[in-house]
């Protein structure tokens, strides 16, 4: 509901202008050329901000100076067709590691790590692991050497693990295709380290938030269709918004617009959305509710240890090793018996990983209690509309091995 939600936000700030969580949140619901001024004014007045918090805002304004600077060469589609279906490929981990984003690398034979797709850059082809938890493109320096990309800026990049922020820095691609569809002119992240978790990259799925996203499991497919309009619309911008995380989630290129409910997805559920995070609530063990993480890019879903003490046992030492975008998780552990229910769904899971990810809760500024990942998702088509915060789950009890029920 990000028109409601902006109304709110413009009455806190004329309630309380100089507060700067109101400050921060208000500005981004600004026109750009509004949204620059106000930034500046917001750096120059908050001298008490972490160094974290003012490199962020920093970041930010580059951003929006940037987007100002070049608004006839941003990120756009140049190809004639607006949707596409690729096979899935399989992107297979290494003899020590299975590896993910914002998730984790269990300690494993060799095998499937995750699913991904063909994505050329500038004409050279790179295996991007498709992730839900990720935001944007984000490549190693192999792939960004071989496609012949030239830093822009530097930037940090972080997730899950607990070494901190890692080193990397923004470039601009000529040419992203996926499929039928071909975009010019788009930034991605590139890593300092010369591989992402054992992949070429991640592909987040919210870089096609101009999409109606279908992650079809079962038949390995990857869908990206056109949205329904909305009433009176008469076609939207299609981008390829590889900058989303920057954007956040309430930048429409029409302002700020609340949920719509097309008349064909009255069986999608709302979720909630922090930047590019899908948040949802989940009941556990039929006790309690806590909101969890959509990560397609988690070898396994996951539970944090506090919570699952509330509702069965936990035990350390697990035998799993946990690895994210920032290094090792230092402490895991494992739970007895936790049965998910979710939009209509049940899946039963025994020797739950369990760790601390309250640095993710943090960034998103809600508790979250953990990550609905691959041992899940795996077996289910998930439909996605960014737009308006809504997901759809099917399970075809033809193609699964798991007994989930309605």
């Amino acid at each position: 509901m990000f028109a409601t939600g902006n109304r709110a936000i413009g009455i806190a700030h004329a309630l309380d202008p100089s507060d700067p969580e109101i400050q921060r949140i208000w500005i981004q619901g600004l026109p750009l050329a509004q949204r620059i001024d106000e930034q500046k004014k917001f750096l120059a007045a908050n001298n008490a901000m972490s160094p974290e918090e003012r490199n962020h805002a920093e970041r930010y304004l580059a951003y929006l100076t940037r987007q100002q600077e070049g608004a006839d060469k941003n990120c756009h589609l140049v190809s004639t067709a607006t949707s596409t279906q690729e096979q899935f490929i399989p992107l297979w981990s290494d003899d020590k590691f299975i590896c993910v984003s914002s998730g984790a690398c269990g300690q494993s034979a060799r095998h499937i790590l995750g699913w991904g797709l063909h994505v050329f850059l500038n004409g050279r082809e790179a295996g991007l692991e498709v992730d839900t938890g990720a935001s944007g493109l984000l490549i190693n320096r192999a792939v960004a050497e071989r496609s012949g990309l030239k830093p822009a800026e530097r930037t940090e990049l972080g997730g899950i693990g607990d070494q901190g922020m890692q080193g990397g820095f923004t470039a601009k691609v000529d040419s992203i295709r996926v499929g039928a569809l071909e975009f010019r002119d788009c930034m991605v992240r590139v890593t300092d380290r010369k591989d992402v978790l054992n992949v070429d990259g991640l592909i987040g799925t919210d870089v096609f938030s101009s999409f109606l996203v279908t992650l079809d499991y079962p038949m390995r497919k990857f869908i990206v269709s056109q949205l329904p309009p909305r009433p009176g619309e008469n076609g939207a911008v299609v981008t390829l918004d590889t900058e989303a995380a920057e954007k956040g989630a309430n930048s429409a290129a029409g302002g700020p617009q609340d949920r719509y409910v097309d008349p064909g997805m009255k069986d999608y559920v709302p979720v909630f959305r922090s930047g590019h995070f899908l948040i949802l609530p989940v009941a556990l063990n039929g006790k309690i509710q806590r909101l969890f993480f959509l990560d397609s890019g988690a070898f396994s879903s996951s539970i944090s240890p506090d919570v699952a003490r509330e509702i069965t046992k936990v035990h350390g030492g697990s035998p799993v090793g946990v690895t994210g975008i920032s290094g090792e998780v230092a402490k895991v552990a494992t739970s007895d018996v936790v049965v998910f229910h979710f939009a209509g769904l049940q899946q039963q899971n025994n020797n739950l990983i369990s760790f601390d990810a309250s640095n993710m809760s943090r960034y998103v500024g809600v508790e979250v209690s953990g990550f609905l990942g691959n041992t899940i998702l795996r077996e289910l088509v998930t439909t996605i509309d960014y737009r308006d915060g809504l997901v759809k789950f099917d399970y075809d009890i033809r193609h699964g091995n798991r007994d989930y029920s309605k």
